[in-house]
């Protein structure tokens, strides 16, 4: 695999001296897009409404410097990761060692040399790349190639404070396929990760907005996140769903609910089922799950 570190990277560079941000920016122009502020307050404002791929930070700066900024970072959500190289006059080894404790990923001493700054900001970016691939295919499920159970863990909660917070519907639907042990037993293993696969690619298409996702939850299970829906367009969705699966026509011979394989699913809704954190909101859509497979399965069933 080819990485590209060049094409739509964004550096920010934050530097009180104009002669330092004029080198630095024909240093690295030619190969990113550089951007410029002159103080840590102005870079944290401009992190509010942007985001980069690398910050290359100055230390001695008036007002915030380059320490309390990058600990500042650290607490964002989103430019936690980013990675960030102090640029300073400093050649004291205890600045260095502080700049590195505080998490910043490399330590260039001025006057700078521009090839190694180009170089290094390179290195930087590739290890970057390299951990984000890691982090996204430890997310995916290797069978059906959805998000799993630790993508789901992590992001149910994620959008569970942020539609608190924004005052949105959160839904989430609960899915287990009917009778699967039986499809397994009857038609073999290799045809239940078949049928496991045309099911997740099926469920996919019904995430439609931003923020939609579903993930295998494990097993025959999966789980879908709808923030911004309400019960009722989150039963639409179930609707659809069952629909969609029985329109896939794989036989089930030994279903007592269908000559086809089907789906059980149980809904829960933020604003519907006095769920006070994420883990309440997934249990009252097991617990309706478990509800739409006690009245006959192949349906959907909500949590009130």
């Amino acid at each position: 695999m080819t990485m590209d570190c060049t094409s739509q990277t964004d550096v920010l560079i934050v530097d009180d001296d104009k002669l330092n941000q004029l080198v630095l920016t024909q240093t690295l122009q030619h190969s990113y897009r550089t951007h410029t502020v002159s103080s840590g307050e102005a870079a944290l404002d401009w992190l509010k409404q942007h985001r980069c791929n690398i910050i290359l930070l100055d230390i001695q700066m008036p007002g915030l410097d380059g320490y309390q900024v990058i600990k500042e970072l650290k607490e964002h959500p989103i430019h936690k990761t980013t990675p960030v190289i102090f640029i300073s006059a400093n050649t004291n080894l205890e600045d260095e060692i502080k700049g590195l404790e505080l998490g910043a990923v490399d330590y260039i001493m001025k006057p700078f040399r521009p090839p190694i700054v180009l170089a290094r900001v390179k290195n930087q970016l590739l290890l970057k790349q390299k951990t984000d691939l890691l982090e996204r295919l430890a997310a995916i499920d290797g069978l059906t190639e959805l998000p799993n159970r630790r993508y789901f863990d992590e992001n149910i909660d994620k959008e569970f404070r942020r539609c608190v917070r924004a005052r949105h519907e959160l839904s989430v639907l609960m899915m287990d396929v009917d009778y699967f042990k039986l499809y397994n037993d009857h038609y073999g293993h290799q045809k239940g990760d078949d049928c496991l696969k045309q099911i997740a690619d099926q469920l996919q298409q019904y995430c439609r907005r931003g923020g939609d996702f579903v993930a295998r939850y494990g097993g025959e299970e999966f789980v879908m996140v709808l923030p911004g829906a309400s019960i009722k367009q989150a039963q639409k969705t179930a609707k659809k769903i069952l629909d969609g699966i029985r329109e896939l026509a794989l036989e089930h011979c030994q279903s007592d609910v269908s000559d086809v394989i089907s789906l059980s699913i149980g809904i829960a809704s933020l604003n519907g089922s006095g769920a006070k954190d994420q883990g309440q909101l997934v249990e009252a859509a097991d617990k309706a799950l478990y509800q739409a497979k006690a009245l006959g399965r192949n349906q959907y069933f909500s949590a009130t």
